[in-house]
């Protein structure tokens, strides 16, 4: 049986791979985030500092307001 190890090492230096690597990675970090802003016991004043901290408007009482805008920002 051939080894895929030195194939391998070819793949993790294609931009491709490394850019589809990286976003997998901040994923793992964000889902867990947005888990708890979705909670219903989230805080106005939560909120408010996710506003200060990224300089923008959030309506997350909007009902159109979903994940890929939570990304966004």
């Amino acid at each position: 049986m051939m080894s895929t190890a030195p194939q391998n090492k070819v793949i993790s230096k294609w931009k491709g791979f490394v850019y589809l690597k990286e976003r997998v990675s901040n994923m793992n970090k964000v889902i867990p985030l947005i888990a708890m802003l979705h909670s219903k016991f989230m805080q106005g004043r939560h909120w408010k500092k996710l506003e200060r901290t990224t300089g923008q408007r959030i309506e997350h009482d909007n009902p159109k307001f979903c994940l890929e805008d939570l990304i966004r920002l």
